[in-house]
């Protein structure tokens, strides 16, 4: 009975926004009918029916058209502000109730398709809103109407998604992408998130990014906030605030709110990771070394935690980015961030937990210390940041707790053995070599020099140097140096870094030896001279020998190759030697590049958002020369390989 009558009252405002003049039917006929419409059926389950009919009078009289602006909402005026927020409100309720009383459903459709095109005008104040406030303006006199409304209707729109019946009309109007739009603008506001606790809506916003069960993502959320960048910095730039509103709660505790919000934006992030596009503008955005940053107030929670949360996944969304990072930039970034303090306080949160409860219960920050961050110890800039990385961990005791039977301590105790064999070629490579950026004063030995404590590239012998250099020039080179270098945009290796290649590849073809190396893959007579492959994309270090040295180009007396140098390296040159899309002339290329000179270069134009590099370095065991890879001139001759070493 109550719903008949609750729908009889709704007829009669359905049948006087029809039948109303058309001058009539616009927002301030709407803003009438929302309100109304939104207290019947908030009447509808909260109360009798008998308060319906008087609630609606009185919703009704209040909202004459008089009361509202003619035309037009000006955008900062409180009043007009307010009936904008006020219908919004209201569309909100009745997209909540078309969810809730299927009863009410068909008319509901009906007209929201007919009002929608005056109802948007509101949204986009609302919208609008966001672009324009100012901070010159009192920011609590608009940001709490705005809360209120995104606190009601950001949760529920998410929920009517699911409703077929409405999925499309949403769609079609563009009220998903306003979802995104509004939901970004709380992302972005660092003021906001300490402000208002966005948890409700971040459920919602973490299930409809993984791709898997949601392919329609790239055309309602990256498209509508105008690419992959974009949607990178919002996303990386929620994480800061969450975390930072994480980390300032200590020591006090944090609330479950506050908690929530930062594990949940991690996760979030960790989901974009999905597409390849959007994966390389987060990594440019320095979403590695914010990722490891959040991870430790969240692992310096006291137990018990005041809210349940999986790190398990967390860890395994950090090791995924480690796997798709292939510069030399972004592993740097997590080792500054203390990925080694994150690894080894993981498990100590890992032995604490019933693998059962876990969604990811395999030891993976053990794999990310024992082969993935090892196989970049082959560049000298990583070899520098994972000392520093490896000192903070030693001071803050992170290893103390770690139990000595554990995968993680095992793994750790080669770790360190790595990094101090690489370190001290580190010793060998600069000794001698380091000179004064300003006078040119060779580094003596016994008394290194000082680093610019900005970028960290530059050397000087006195301070009298450094003050020079930096007021003539390096002011204006160093913020730009530090910038992109966080930014993620100093992928190529420095001549520095593939000067260390050599170095260590010639420590390790003479320590083993020409004997030892064919060992491997020739139990009985190896060839006198086969050519031996050196792959340091894995951990420990893969070594093949080839006797079939009639399909190898090159100096005769070349016997030492270093295939790959990092783990995306060698997949795509798997693929490329393999895929039957390439074209012959391509194959035939890498082919010689592999087996003939040294190739840095970088991928092919579909896969530079991966950040690739073909880096396959050669050396000449004759002369110690490193060869560089000259572009193939196809079928008119020229050179194949450089001498680079003059």
């Amino acid at each position: 009975m109550a719903d008949t009558e609750a729908k009889s009252v709704v007829g009669t405002i359905y049948a006087k926004i029809r039948d109303s003049p058309g001058h009539d039917r616009d927002e301030k006929m709407l803003n009438s009918f929302l309100h109304a419409f939104a207290l019947s059926t908030w009447v509808i389950r909260e109360g009798p029916t008998s308060q319906l009919r008087s609630h609606v009078y009185r919703m009704k009289k209040y909202f004459q058209p008089s009361d509202l602006p003619p035309t037009g909402i000006p955008l900062h005026d409180s009043v007009s502000l307010g009936h904008a927020v006020l219908a919004f409100q209201g569309l909100a309720r009745v997209l909540i109730t078309a969810r809730k009383h299927p009863l009410l459903l068909p008319p509901i459709i009906e007209d929201i398709r007919k009002v929608w095109p005056a109802a948007w005008r509101y949204v986009k104040v609302i919208d609008e809103h966001f672009l324009s406030r100012r901070r010159d303006r009192p920011f609590e006199r608009h940001l709490r109407p705005i809360q209120d409304v995104m606190h009601v209707f950001v949760p529920s729109l998410y929920e009517l998604l699911s409703q077929p019946e409405l999925t499309e009309t949403l769609k079609e109007s563009g009220v998903y992408n306003l979802f995104v739009r509004l939901w970004f603008r709380l992302a972005t506001d660092e003021e906001w998130c300490r402000e208002w606790p966005v948890r409700e809506c971040m459920w919602g916003f973490r299930d409809v990014l993984p791709y898997g069960r949601r392919p329609e993502i790239r055309s309602q959320i990256i498209e509508p906030l105008g690419g992959e960048v974009n949607v990178a910095i919002a996303a990386v730039s929620h994480l800061r605030a969450s975390t930072r509103v994480l980390r300032d709660a200590a020591p006090s505790r944090p609330d479950e709110g506050q908690i929530l919000l930062a594990y949940q934006m991690a996760e979030a992030l960790g989901c974009l990771h999905y597409e390849t596009k959007v994966a390389f503008a987060l990594l440019t955005q320095g979403s590695v070394r914010y990722m490891t940053r959040a991870a430790l107030p969240l692992l310096a929670l006291s137990p018990p935690a005041p809210v349940e949360i999986d790190l398990s996944v967390y860890v395994g969304y950090l090791g995924g980015n480690l796997d798709l990072t292939d510069s030399i930039s972004w592993v740097i970034q997590a080792f500054d961030a203390g990925i080694l303090v994150v690894l080894l306080q993981y498990d100590l949160w890992y032995s604490k937990q019933p693998r059962s409860k876990l969604r990811h219960p395999g030891p993976r920050h053990a794999e990310i210390l024992l082969e993935l961050l090892p196989s970049f110890l082959v560049f000298f800039s990583v070899v520098r940041a994972a000392r520093k990385a490896f000192k903070k961990a030693r001071r803050c005791g992170a290893e103390e707790g770690v139990s000595r039977k554990s995968k993680v301590w095992d793994a750790w105790v080669v770790f360190e053995d790595l990094l101090d064999q690489r370190l001290s070629l580190v010793g060998e490579l600069v000794r001698g070599r380091n000179v004064c950026n300003k006078c040119g004063k060779v580094e003596p030995r016994g008394l290194p020099f000082s680093r610019c404590s900005g970028c960290g590239d530059l050397l000087y012998c006195s301070t009298r140097c450094q003050r020079v250099d930096w007021k003539t020039q390096h002011r204006q080179d160093c913020k730009r140096i530090s910038r992109n270098r966080l930014a993620g945009w100093t992928v190529n290796a420095s001549d520095r870094d593939y000067a260390f290649l050599p170095v260590f590849i010639q420590q390790e073809f003479s320590q083993m030896g020409l004997s030892q190396l064919c060992s491997r893959t020739w139990k009985k007579d190896p060839p006198p001279k086969p050519k031996v492959f050196i792959d340091y994309s894995t951990f420990p270090v893969s070594v093949f020998a080839d006797a079939k040295r009639h399909d190898f180009d090159g100096p005769e007396r070349r016997e030492v190759v270093c295939v790959h140098v990092t783990l995306r390296t060698a997949e795509k040159t798997w693929f490329a030697l393999r895929s039957d899309e390439w074209e012959d002339s391509r194959k035939e290329r890498l082919i010689k590049a592999l087996s003939k000179g040294s190739v840095v270069r970088r991928a092919e134009p579909e896969m530079e958002h991966e950040g690739d590099w073909w880096a396959d370095k050669l050396l000449s065991k004759s002369d110690g020369k490193l060869y560089d890879f000259a572009d193939v001139e196809e079928e008119d001759g020229g050179s194949d390989w450089t001498d680079d070493s003059e």
